[in-house]
């Protein structure tokens, strides 16, 4: 080894003959190489200069009164090779015992399975979150197995029905979705599942404005969809709420909910509507100024409301009003033709009818009587 450093050291010297200032750096590099590498160590002196850059294609390795180790590359460039820290540590990727998957050294928590597997990518820790995706189209992507990656749709701008592009009720790269965090497709059974043992499996929350619906769309928590009539006799529907328990008598069970604290107009616990075309999401907001509070609203079509029961205590249409309140224009049962209107009440001992605001008139024995 001392050989070869006195060699590399007249063959340095040689080459920076006219270079008296790296010369010197050089020499006390060389020198040092042949003390202390026999000990394990290189020992380079400290300069009180930065030298000058190197030939074209060299760089410059020295150390200077700062205790720093610095890189001068050929075009001048001074690097402090200690302000970046340590070098990344190599990390490795290590195969379980049994060969089904990989997880990356020192984080059994995160695992990549072989193929065949009940899992792909799997992360099971205490990590205060799971993952974190991003995307400028769709965050998440997940497709159930057999549909392929080239099914995907293209993501745009509001879509709103979905257009079936090639009519075929699928998803492929034809078809157009509107920009979403999540996107889920299954071409048999469910796209996206949530179940919760306390609270809601799936919560869907519209922020809007303080303005609420706009010109274009709806402000809604959750909205369902459906293209087609449906060639069975179950036919297709947009939402379908269900208490699928078995048959009891629990208070509260209500298959669909619908609730709400404001009074103007349209404003309806569940509303029910019947369009003559599809149109567009705010086609059925055009008011109807009649009635201003509804609990539950079915709105125009064959049938506005539809209740059945068959059950012998059962009731098709319940309708209960506070007599206290009560008024001329304020029937627990209203039914409209035009601009006229029939209601029908129970005041507690006859049942009374009103003709377009003429009045109650008691019903009994198939004749009105005051």
């Amino acid at each position: 080894m001392g050989f070869r450093i006195i060699q590399l050291r007249h063959h340095i010297m040689s080459l920076l003959y006219d270079r008296p200032d790296i010369r010197l750096v050089c020499s006390s590099i060389v020198t040092s190489l042949q003390t202390s590498l026999a000990d394990g160590y290189l020992e380079i002196p400290e300069l009180g200069f930065s030298p000058s850059s190197p030939s074209s294609d060299y760089g410059r390795l020295y150390i200077k009164e700062d205790g720093k180790i610095y890189f001068k590359n050929d075009g001048g460039s001074e690097y402090d090779l200690t302000s970046g820290g340590a070098p990344p540590a190599t990390v490795y990727w290590i195969e379980e015992d049994g060969g089904t998957y990989v997880y990356p050294e020192g984080n059994t928590s995160a695992r990549v399975y072989d193929e065949g597997q009940t899992f792909s990518y799997y992360y099971e820790g205490t990590n205060s979150s799971g993952a974190f995706f991003a995307g400028d189209d769709v965050g998440v992507i997940g497709h159930r197995a057999g549909t392929s990656s080239s099914d995907l749709p293209t993501f745009t701008n509001d879509e709103y029905p979905l257009i079936d592009s090639g009519t075929n009720a699928a998803i492929n790269s034809l078809d157009e979705v509107t920009y979403t965090g999540m996107y889920a497709y299954g071409e048999l059974y469910n796209g996206v599942t949530g179940i919760s043992r306390w609270d809601t499996g799936i919560r869907g929350v519209g922020l809007g404005n303080p303005d609420g619906t706009n010109e274009l769309w709806p402000v809604t928590g959750v909205m369902g969809e459906v293209l087609y009539d449906g060639s069975y006799n179950s036919g297709q529907q947009g939402v379908y709420g269900w208490n699928a328990a078995s048959p009891a008598d629990a208070d509260f069970s209500i298959g669909a909910y619908g609730r709400t604290s404001q009074t103007g107009l349209m404003s309806a616990g569940v509303l029910g509507q019947y369009t003559a075309s599809v149109g567009d999401l705010v086609e059925g907001f055009d008011g109807y100024g009649s009635v201003d509070v509804w609990g539950a609203l079915g709105y125009r079509g064959d049938i506005g409301v539809l209740g059945y029961t068959d059950q012998s205590t059962g009731f098709g249409v319940y309708a209960v009003n506070d007599i206290a309140i009560e008024s001329s224009s304020n029937p627990s049962l209203l039914m409209y033709y035009g601009t006229t209107w029939g209601g029908i009440r129970w005041n507690g001992t006859n049942m009374q009818y009103n003709n377009n605001d003429g009045g109650w008139l008691n019903i009994g024995s198939g004749f009105f009587s005051d």
